[in-house]
C-alpha cells in the first residue's frame, strides 16, 4: 500500500515517478483504491523487498508512505496523521 503523506498526486504522474524512482528489474502494477491510496503488485520478490525496505521515501517535500498489505484495509478509515522520518 502506498500513499503520499501530505498531498495526493494524479495516478499517471505517480506511476511515472515510481517507475523512475524505484528502478525495478521487473514491472509493477498500481491500483487506485481511493483516498489517495494505491496498492502495488510486483512481478518479482526482489523488487518488492527493495521497495519495502531500501527505497528512499521522498518526493519533493512530501513523504511516500509504504506498508505491507493489510487484510480488509479500508482507505477512508485510515487515520495516519504522524510520520517518523
Amino acid at each position: 500500500i502506498v500513499k503520499l503523506f501530505n498531498k495526493g498526486v494524479e495516478y499517471m504522474q505517480l506511476k511515472k515517478w515510481l517507475n523512475t524512482k524505484w528502478a525495478l528489474k521487473g514491472d509493477f502494477s498500481l491500483i487506485d483504491v481511493g483516498f489517495d491510496y494505491y496498492v502495488t503488485k510486483f512481478i518479482n520478490r526482489e523488487d518488492y523487498e527493495h521497495v519495502l525496505i531500501d527505497d528512499p521515501r521522498m518526493r519533493g517535500d512530501n513523504y511516500l508512505i509504504i506498508r505491507e498489505w493489510i487484510p480488509n484495509f479500508v482507505p477512508e478509515e485510515d487515520k495516519t496523521t504522524k510520520l517518523t522520518a
